[in-house]
């Protein structure tokens, strides 16, 4: 939008937060860069969605990476990956907007969590002690990373099966040990939650 201008990306599993090192978190992996700004947001994961407001954003930090120069104190040329250009970029220009997280690594939530409907894990979910200090919130989505054709055919076969049946879809988003059918109903029990969707 215009008055939030940025791209945004799904909240990754990961907390890459230098202020989270040492504090024994199992999902923290320490992200640094010279000229690297305090984290405005937890890190997300390179699946970003936007609008046209967003392009002058991506010509400012795509152009500062291809020609190799600093962009608002930030090296580029030290930073190797398009997710973590996004994720900087984004602290350095104070974005705070992301969506919840959308993929599970693989598809075997199908069966594990979303028709049993039950609560992947850890938990608290991903959790950290700045951002989500209770877990990041979960729609079941999106798949990622899933190398099993032979689990991918299974998904698929489940939820073909389940379409053409009578019976209710499963509820969809989860949060806190507690499922939800709409993102609405989790949003009004969590009203400040850092991400959305």
């Amino acid at each position: 939008t215009e008055s939030s201008p940025w791209p945004m990306m799904p909240t990754h599993f990961l907390t890459r937060d230098p202020r989270e090192s040492g504090k024994g978190l199992g999902n923290h992996f320490l992200y640094e860069c010279a000229g690297c700004p305090t984290p405005t947001m937890r890190w997300g994961q390179a699946q970003p969605s936007w609008t046209f407001w967003s392009l002058p954003f991506f010509a400012r930090w795509w152009g500062a990476k291809l020609a190799q120069r600093s962009e608002q104190g930030v090296d580029t040329s030290s930073i190797g990956e398009d997710e973590d250009l996004l994720n900087v970029a984004l602290w350095r220009e104070g974005a705070t907007k992301a969506w919840c997280m959308y993929q599970m690594g693989g598809v075997s939530f199908v069966w594990e969590n979303y028709f049993p409907e039950h609560a992947p894990g850890p938990s608290p979910f991903y959790g950290d002690p700045r951002f989500f200090p209770h877990g990041v919130p979960l729609g079941f989505f999106f798949s990622h990373a899933e190398k099993e054709l032979g689990k991918v055919d299974q998904a698929l076969e489940m939820l073909e099966r389940h379409r053409n049946t009578t019976a209710s879809p499963p509820k969809a988003f989860f949060h806190m040990m507690k499922f939800y059918d709409t993102f609405a109903q989790l949003k009004a029990d969590h009203p400040d939650l850092k991400c959305t969707l």
